[in-house]
């Protein structure tokens, strides 16, 4: 840094006009910035894997995850706030009942725990050996939050107010409306209190409730490479299941639809995604397995899923790609 520093300086203290730097001096910026770049990525790798150890210790009881909860909102919303203790205090006994609930306190362990995924996919960048074990501990992670959704997500969405526990009562100013499916985890009091709001993670989403980042970026790519068809179908089956929980889960007029059955669950977001969204994803999965070399089997339900949505609004598109896919030349008549 000081070389940089001092090459710039010297820079600065020569006439005044107009030139481009010299080969050498643009090799020794770009050279500096480079090694100052990754010396600022090697203590966010240290400082975040420190962080994750703190959280595999909080996640292991419900009490744990809840005294890290209540130690970060009282530092980023109160402490940096300049708020009294006393203000702390009474905002913990006012959301006494409802923090003492197994629903919330579930949700909370799942909202850790994706922190912890989060620090393995900002680590896994470039780490084979490490994409493998995250993608593991992804799939793992997804299977149990989507088994116990029903049981973990708060049946109260509140304000943002709420949730991010704001104290200026006094204002007359609306709070902004905010779903959990709206919620960015890396923002979270947990998330800034423990130094982690500023990792950068391309393509990873707010939170486990945005499947299709999921799949698209962390998920899917994986086992294409690897060749594995069946894996691939079967986790293709596995996120249409996921799909219909996340349209429940953010279907405000029916959060009861979770334990529900038959029509007490076909609400419009619902239906909507039976009608349009969920025959777009089958026949994504059946053009993915197609694409990945399964093509005499794919091939077939895709004819079949043409017929039984022959009323869908894609089903010409879909008729173009399936011909683009078994007879490219007949495609091109076309």
């Amino acid at each position: 840094m000081k070389l940089l520093l001092i090459s710039l300086i010297g820079l600065v203290t020569l006439p005044l006009q107009a030139e481009p730097l010299k080969p050498e001096e643009k090799n020794h910026v770009v050279d500096t910035l480079k090694e100052l770049l990754s010396e600022a990525r090697r203590e966010q790798v240290k400082h975040s894997l420190e962080v994750y150890e703190k959280l595999e210790i909080a996640t292991q009881k419900d009490v744990t995850a809840m005294a890290l909860f209540y130690e970060a909102v009282k530092q980023v919303n109160f402490i940096d706030k300049d708020k009294k203790s006393t203000d702390f205090l009474s905002w913990k006994n006012k959301k006494r009942s409802e923090f003492s609930r197994l629903r919330y306190r579930g949700w909370m362990n799942f909202k850790l725990r994706w922190l912890m995924l989060s620090i393995k996919a900002f680590n896994s960048e470039g780490d084979i050996d490490i994409k493998y074990d995250f993608q593991e501990e992804l799939l793992t992670y997804l299977d149990d939050f989507y088994t116990k959704l029903e049981d973990i997500l708060p049946e109260k969405e509140g304000t943002e107010k709420e949730k991010t526990e704001g104290l200026d009562e006094e204002s007359e100013e609306k709070p902004k409306k905010k779903t959990y499916v709206d919620v960015d985890l890396l923002q979270s009091e947990v998330s800034k209190f423990l130094g982690l709001s500023e990792l950068k993670i391309k393509g990873w989403p707010k939170n486990p409730l945005e499947l299709n980042a999921l799949y698209d970026e962390f998920i899917l790519p994986y086992y294409r490479e690897e060749g594995d068809v069946e894996g691939l179908r079967n986790l293709w089956e596995k996120r249409l299941a996921y799909e219909e929980m996340a349209i429940i889960a953010k279907d405000s007029e029916n959060k009861k639809g979770l334990r529900s059955s038959g029509r007490e669950r076909e609400t419009k977001a619902m239906v909507k995604f039976l009608e349009e969204k969920r025959p777009e994803l089958v026949w994504e999965m059946h053009m993915d397995c197609f694409n990945s070399g399964d093509n005499r089997h794919s091939a077939a339900q895709m004819l079949e899923h043409i017929t039984e949505h022959s009323e869908h609004a894609k089903v010409k598109e879909w008729a173009k790609e399936l011909l683009l896919g078994v007879a490219p030349e007949e495609a091109e008549e076309e």
